[in-house]
């Protein structure tokens, strides 16, 4: 979920960018000004390769690189606007896309969590109550025996 969460904070803010009027420039520099995750590193990478017009040294740094297939094609778009061809609609898709995963992740954590929760009640809270409710009748127990 790591690397769905600052791509998808991203995506969000930059179709609301998009929207008021704003650049992809303008909102980069403003989203690597406020975070420092490694999805921002690598935005930040891609924007000083960008700038020096050395795209295709960037794209084999980053193919070695920790990502998501949600940030190739969101690096994939970057490209394509700045060939001049809009990029909201494909990027409103994306952000569909990333919402439906992240449910499905959520999902899926959400699943195992009653089994892991379980493991310390059978661990340790289990065996208290049983002494609880055990302890009284063995000591009669053990008194009527003497």
């Amino acid at each position: 979920m790591e690397h769905l969460a600052s791509s998808y904070q991203f995506v969000l803010r930059l179709i609301e960018d998009l929207r008021a009027g704003k650049t992809l420039r303008m909102s980069i520099q403003a989203f690597l000004a406020e975070n420092h995750s490694d999805f921002a590193k690598n935005l930040l990478n891609w924007h000083i390769h960008c700038e020096k017009g050395q795209l295709s040294e960037f794209k084999i740094a980053f193919q070695k690189s920790n990502r998501s297939v949600f940030q190739d094609v969101l690096f994939d778009l970057f490209c394509l606007n700045m060939s001049g061809s809009s990029i909201l609609e494909p990027l409103e898709a994306l952000e569909q896309e990333m919402r439906q995963a992240s449910r499905q992740q959520m999902d899926a954590h959400l699943a195992q969590l009653p089994f892991k929760l379980l493991l310390p009640l059978l661990f340790l809270q289990f065996p208290a109550l049983l002494l609880l409710i055990l302890g009284p009748l063995l000591f009669h127990l053990l008194k009527e025996v003497q």
